[in-house]
């Protein structure tokens, strides 16, 4: 039975359009105004694509959803902005409001008021330690003092039209749209309005001053021409404070008339993958421009850079260097979700090298994953490490489950998709995390060691046990996993010489794996691959 009145839903409705995750977005807040004021009126039934571009977003009355995906791309980020504002701002609100998925008519509900759920005490001394030996509750009342995960500014401009059609004045209109509201998916990010954009475009002819009067440290630009039927992108990356091009890229298509959607999906996904994310060309600049000569140094260096050197290296004198950074930082901001979830990943890490026996580490590592995600649940960073953590304690279905959790916090970034399909694979669920991993492949072929030697495992999975060995040999890492492997695979080839040599190095370098099925389960998490690495091996220790 219904126990609100309309007028309780509108007070409700004017919180969240003055709420931060709604205050700041003009489209999103006259959006949800639009469908909930129709709801009320008893109109529900009429809140359809064309309307809600038509009468809420402004759209011409020749708009054609169809063609134009601007409605749909708007909902989910109204979707997400509500799901954020009620875990932060509105999580004691008694009235909730959501747009429930396949339709546009918002649903009202009432909820039990509770306060967010506190975080759980620190599981030891050493987490007490790391903590800088303060209880949580004292922590969260010292000033944060300046942040280390700063997060860059970009700005994309509307693309120029070169060219004549309904088709490709849709798709340039929704292709900068598309790609400034994906953006926003990155927390490493700040994306400036996309109408703000628009507006200043015409004010100004040089990037400098069109990115100093947006507030902007990037922008992204680009052009469409359509010839005979098919379609050149240029789109291109610019450094404001330089006036430098960054990056660029050029995408063609020729049956552009019957793939309308699928090739703009194609560049957005391309562009994302290129320029956003851990491994994209913003990160990777920011760390060359400002780590400079402080590199070994705990100041000065973006958030993310001990995290990368750990991801690349994987050794010992990496892995400390890595771990007292993000102690470091995170006595400074014990708020910090990106530091707690990388040393979270780094204490996994140190697991896995060093194959200590306690499980205080193994438990440390949960807690810190699990504090990103209180602090901020949408870190996907910390869904990672949680999953790694579940993934190495053998909790393979709690392990997907995480991984699941991590990507609708952002279904477009590669560096997560990438790091599934490789965890998918060692939890044992060969093919699905193959398909992932292959669709990650197609838009960058620069996959971390151990996104690599994942295809290696899968390959001995299917019986291809040359290309195990050859997947295996492009990882340029000294790790156990490499020549047990391959050891197993050359016994499989009829190869027991080449197969033996190797058992023997895996003696001498990690005397602390025991070859058995015992033994090698830490570093097999899958029972079925490990019966079966097993089954070639025993061919060589009999």
């Amino acid at each position: 039975m219904q126990s609100f009145t309309n007028k309780e839903i509108l007070a409700q409705l004017a919180r969240l359009l003055s709420s931060s995750q709604l205050s700041g977005s003009n489209v999103l807040s006259e959006f949800l105004n639009f469908i909930v004021r129709e709801a009320l009126e008893g109109r529900g039934d009429e809140l359809k694509e064309y309307t809600i571009g038509v009468h809420a977003l402004k759209k011409e009355a020749d708009f054609n959803p169809q063609l134009d995906s601007i409605v749909r791309i708007h909902a989910g980020r109204l979707r997400r902005a509500l799901k954020e504002y009620y875990y932060e701002e509105g999580s004691n609100d008694r009235i909730t409001i959501a747009i429930p998925k396949g339709s546009y008519v918002p649903a009202f509900e009432v909820r039990e008021v509770a306060l967010v759920a506190q975080t759980d005490e620190l599981i030891s001394d050493e987490m007490t330690m790391h903590s800088n030996g303060a209880p949580k509750e004292e922590l969260e009342e010292k000033p944060i003092g300046k942040t280390s995960n700063h997060k860059s500014s970009i700005a994309v401009l509307p693309f120029k039209k070169i060219g004549h059609g309904e088709i490709l004045k849709y798709f340039t209109q929704g292709i900068g749209e598309y790609l400034s509201t994906e953006l926003t998916l990155f927390e490493n990010l700040k994306v400036v309005s996309y109408h703000s954009g628009g507006n200043i475009l015409s004010q100004y002819t040089d990037i400098r001053k069109t990115g100093l009067a947006l507030g902007a440290d990037y922008i992204l630009t680009g052009s469409v021409h359509m010839l005979e039927g098919a379609i050149r992108l240029y789109v291109q990356l610019n450094v404001v404070a330089t006036g430098d091009q960054l990056w660029a890229h050029t995408f063609e298509h020729k049956d552009f008339n019957e793939k309308f959607g699928d090739f703009q999906v194609e560049v957005v996904d391309k562009v994302l993958a290129d320029v956003a994310g851990m491994n994209g060309m913003i990160v990777r600049y920011e760390i060359e421009r400002k780590s400079g000569s402080s590199r070994e140094s705990s100041n000065g260096v973006p958030l993310i850079f001990w995290y990368r050197q750990y991801s690349h290296k994987f050794d010992k004198l990496t892995i400390t260097k890595a771990k007292k950074y993000y102690e470091d930082v995170i006595k400074r901001e014990p708020d910090n979700a990106f530091a707690h979830a990388y040393l979270s990943e780094i204490l996994s890490g140190e697991i896995l090298l060093l194959q200590p026996t306690e499980t205080k580490r193994a438990e440390l590592a949960a807690s810190y994953a699990q504090l990103a995600i209180e602090i901020n649940p949408y870190c996907q960073q910390g869904y990672l490490a949680l999953a790694i953590h579940f993934l190495l304690s053998q909790k393979n279905e709690e392990c997907v489950h995480t991984l699941e959790q991590g990507l609708e916090v952002n279904p477009k970034s590669i560096d997560y998709r990438g790091a599934m399909g490789a965890m998918l694979i060692y939890a044992g669920d060969f093919e699905n995390g193959v398909k992932i991993l292959d669709k990650v492949v197609k838009l960058n072929s620069h996959l971390p060691w151990w996104q690599i030697l994942s295809y290696s495992f899968y390959s001995y999975h299917r019986k291809f046990y040359a290309d195990a060995v050859f997947w295996a040999e492009r990882v340029n890492m000294n790790v156990a996993w490499i020549p047990i492997i391959k050891a197993a695979a050359y016994s499989q080839l009829d190869q027991p010489e080449k197969g033996q040599v190797l058992l023997d190095q895996v003696k001498r370098q990690f005397p602390f794996v025991a070859i058995s099925e015992a033994g090698l389960k830490k570093l097999f998490t899958s029972d079925k691959l490990l019966l079966e690495i097993m089954s070639g091996l025993k061919k060589l220790i009999a």
